[in-house]
Formats: structure tokens, sequence, C-alpha cells
């Protein structure tokens, strides 16, 4: 965090997450059972819409077909669905996840100063 380039990154995160909670109080229903058990877990409330947001709108969306699997196996050379079918999600996770954060990010402008 000594450098422009680490600030940046700072700044990006504390935005991003504005962003994404922001929109997730618009779209998460109140009474979600992810949301509504936050006191339950004794955990920010904040969190538990951050949470049901990135579930909707990644984890639920990531589908993976077992000849999916095997291609992508045989494409990188792998012994193990389990590590393809790992490596798969995490690649469509974070698809998903930089679309949505371009999603809520559009229509800010946002200026970094120096």
């Amino acid at each position: 965090m000594r450098d422009a380039e680490g600030l940046r990154k700072l700044a990006d995160f504390y935005i991003n997450r504005t962003l994404l909670l922001e929109y997730a109080r618009k779209t998460v229903a109140k009474n979600d059972t992810i949301v509504t058990n936050h006191n339950v877990r004794s955990v920010d409330e904040d969190v538990m819409y951050l949470t049901t947001l990135l579930k909707i709108e990644v984890q639920d969306k990531v589908h993976v077909t077992e000849e999916e699997v095997s291609a992508y196996m045989k494409k990188n050379k792998m012994a193990s669905g389990t590590m393809a079918r790992q490596e798969m999600e995490s690649e469509q996770k974070n698809e998903l996840m930089g679309t949505l954060v371009e999603k809520v990010r559009a229509g800010h402008e946002v200026k970094y100063f120096n």
C-alpha cells in the first residue's frame, strides 16, 4: 500500500464493496432467509446482504457439466476431475464477479486523486 497502485487497489476494494452493498440493499429481498438469519449468526447485516447478493449473482449461476470437465481435463492434461471442476468453477465465478462489479459501477463516475 506504499505506492499509487496499492492505494488504487485499496480504493477500488472499498468503492466496489460500497456499490455492491448499495445494489444488494436494492435487489435482495429483506425477508431472504440468509439476510434474516444475520442475528442468529452474530454477523453484520451488511455482510449478510453482500453474501446473499453473491450467492444469487455468482454462486447460483455457476454450472459445469461432466462433458465440460472431461474436455477441460483433456485440453489441460489434467488427471483429476475434482481439480478440473474447481478450476472451471473458479474461472466462472471470477467472470461473473467481474460482470457484477462492472454492472454496479456503471453509471458511477469514479475519480482517483494522487
